[in-house]
C-alpha cells in the first residue's frame, strides 16, 4: 500500500491543527510501513504511543479552538475525538503481534479517519474558526506525554 501524500486542500489554513493533522499523516504512514514489512518501519507500541499523544494534544487543541470561537457542533466533534480515542485504546489493548491483521485493520482504521474525519469534517469548522478567533480569547494549557500539567486563564 502507497503511503498517503498530503495535499494542499488538506489545510484548515491554521498552522498548528495542520502541523497536527501532518504528524497523523505521519504516523498512519508508519503503520503501513509496518504492514508492509519494510525494514525501516517504526515498532508498533511506538506508533501506538504517538496516536495516543496525538489524540491528547491535537483534540484539546482544536476543542479549545472551537470553544473560544463559540463553534456550534463542538459536542458532535468531541464525540467523533471521544470515538477515536476509543478506538485507539482498544486497539492497544488487544495488540497481538502474532495476528497478521491487526496493523492491517489499524491502518484501514486510521486511513477512514484520516480521509473522512480530517478531509472532510474539520474542513466544515475552518471558515467558522477563521472568522471567529481573531477575536476570541482562547485558554493555554501545556501538556507532557500525554497528560495536562496545568491550565490558566490571562
Amino acid at each position: 500500500m502507497p503511503h498517503i501524500q498530503w495535499k494542499d486542500r488538506y489545510n484548515i489554513k491554521f498552522r498548528e491543527i495542520d502541523a497536527q493533522h501532518q504528524g497523523l499523516l505521519e504516523i498512519l504512514n508508519g503503520m503501513i510501513d509496518l504492514m508492509e514489512g519494510r525494514k525501516q518501519s517504526v515498532p508498533v507500541e511506538r506508533l501506538f504511543a504517538d496516536l495516543s499523544d496525538y489524540a491528547g494534544i491535537h483534540f484539546s487543541s482544536e476543542e479549545r479552538y472551537m470553544q473560544a470561537a463559540g463553534y456550534p457542533k463542538l459536542a458532535e466533534h468531541r464525540r467523533e475525538h471521544d470515538f477515536f480515542t476509543s478506538r485507539v485504546l482498544d486497539l492497544k489493548q488487544n495488540f497481538n503481534p502474532t495476528d497478521p491483521h491487526f496493523v492491517g485493520e489499524t491502518v484501514e482504521f486510521l486511513k477512514r479517519w484520516y480521509l473522512d474525519h480530517i478531509t472532510k469534517v474539520d474542513q466544515e469548522y475552518a471558515p467558522f474558526l477563521q472568522r471567529a478567533l481573531p477575536t476570541a480569547e482562547i485558554r493555554p494549557c501545556v501538556f507532557h506525554r500525554s497528560a495536562m500539567i496545568c491550565v490558566w486563564d490571562r
